[in-house]
């Protein structure tokens, strides 16, 4: 059987040692997101409430950036995002209750779903309600099939987390052992394969013959 290979692809820590901190920590690979004010190349995590700057930085970054990915906000905003055909996933499901056709439209846009599991590390009511909302939001990206990972969201080295703390973490909303392996390898393995210049959409892909 396959050894599973880890990976957290909503690291937000620009710190250059994240990555060989994150192979002690037993990932193979993770993403460090990148704003507009930093981006230097590879994965782009936008944040505006501002739509008209929202359209400005798609059509700046849509051809330099690797993958781009919105940071969630409110509902009636992020329904506008993820209806744009570059944006490729949602960093954060604790900031508001998804509800059924919101989750429609993440399955009709072919967007996955990144839980931010760092609220979970706060104390008091920002915990409370952020468990009450993931778990809620879980329950329908699972049924509707919505491709899910879940992550760190670490903004610093000391942040990050490795993968069965996380598995762990991530249990306290009820996503089953099973379901956050599957969140951390095969389901981010899917959304790597979408910073493929092959990739068309899930489960289609360009194959380029080999001539001769």
């Amino acid at each position: 059987m396959k050894k599973r290979e880890f990976y957290d692809l909503g690291i937000r820590c620009q710190d250059e040692r994240a990555e060989s901190f994150a192979s002690e920590l037993g990932f193979k690979e993770i993403w460090r997101l990148q704003t507009p004010e930093n981006f230097e190349g590879g994965t782009l995590l936008l944040s505006t409430s501002d739509q008209r700057e929202f359209r400005k930085q798609i059509a700046r970054f849509h051809e330099k950036a690797k993958i781009i990915g919105v940071l969630s906000s409110t509902l009636k905003d992020d329904r506008r995002y993820i209806r744009n055909d570059f944006i490729h996933f949602l960093h954060g499901a604790h900031r508001y209750r998804f509800n059924r056709s919101f989750v429609r439209e993440l399955k009709d846009n072919n967007v996955a779903v990144i839980f931010d599991l760092s609220p979970l590390l706060e104390r008091g009511r920002v915990r409370s309600i952020s468990l009450y909302r993931m778990r809620h939001n879980f329950r329908l990206v699972k049924k509707r099939e919505i491709l899910f990972l879940i992550s760190s969201g670490a903004k610093t080295l000391l942040s990050m987390r490795a993968p069965l703390e996380l598995v762990a973490m991530a249990s306290l909303f009820e996503m089953s052992r099973e379901d956050a392996l599957r969140a951390l390898s095969d389901n981010a393995e899917k959304l790597r394969r979408r910073t493929s210049p092959h990739y068309i959409r899930e489960g289609v892909e360009v194959v380029e013959k080999n001539e001769g």
